[in-house]
């Protein structure tokens, strides 16, 4: 009797060994678990810095301009509410996040006649091949995502709450007009009733460093 108590004490401690070492082992393949998991769920968030358009890569336009904001209410349409600030800050959807560019800034809403049917595809198409015709380049044609836009400042989509207030479940559509003297933004956000379009005037990037 006293051997097989021995025999079986000497089997708890071996047992109790064996338990020992697994939690440390399942805890360190939990770090490298969870680290991956956050890696990959931060790779596929959209960041809403750090998506900036590279000017360079868009065509220099010479086409005539008119007056800001060179763009208006799609034809057959009305405005609702627009506002002019002088200087702001606004953020451009690129696609892949948002970039906040600044300068002078026009958003403005548009009102449906009466007689009229509001059509986000007549709407968006108008301002599509006005934007075009001024040499625009279209950067972003989607819906950006709840995570992106939740990532802005409050305070910029506070002060930007005209151009900014269907954007969420909305597609976007940006373009950039690159003048020799100045750079010029445009966003369109349509939903299933009115169109916002925002333009932002700003000054060129600057020059290269010489060589």
């Amino acid at each position: 009797m006293k051997k097989l108590s021995s025999t079986l004490a000497m089997l708890a401690v071996l047992g109790l060994a064996a338990c020992g070492d697994k939690p440390a082992k399942n805890e360190a393949e939990a770090t490298t678990d969870g680290a991956a998991m956050q890696a990959g769920a931060d790779a596929k968030t959209p960041s809403a810095v750090a998506a900036n358009v590279d000017l360079s890569l868009i065509p220099v336009s010479t086409a005539p301009l008119g007056a800001f904001p060179y763009v208006g209410a799609p034809a057959g349409y009305g405005v609702r509410d627009e506002k002019t600030m002088d200087l702001a800050a606004y953020p451009i959807w690129t696609g892949t996040g948002f970039q906040t560019v600044e300068g002078k800034v026009h958003m403005a809403s548009s009102a449906t006649p009466e007689d009229k049917t509001f059509s986000r595809l007549e709407v968006q198409r108008s301002l599509d091949e006005a934007v075009k015709a001024l040499g625009g380049v279209q950067i972003a044609n989607s819906e950006a995502p709840n995570p992106a836009i939740d990532e802005l400042p409050q305070a910029l989509r506070s002060d930007m709450n005209l151009g900014l207030m269907i954007i969420y479940g909305n597609p976007i559509s940006a373009y950039v007009i690159r003048r020799p003297d100045k750079t010029i933004w445009v966003q369109v956000i349509a939903d299933a009733s009115q169109v916002i379009w925002t333009v932002v005037e700003a000054p060129p990037p600057p020059a290269p460093p010489a060589a």
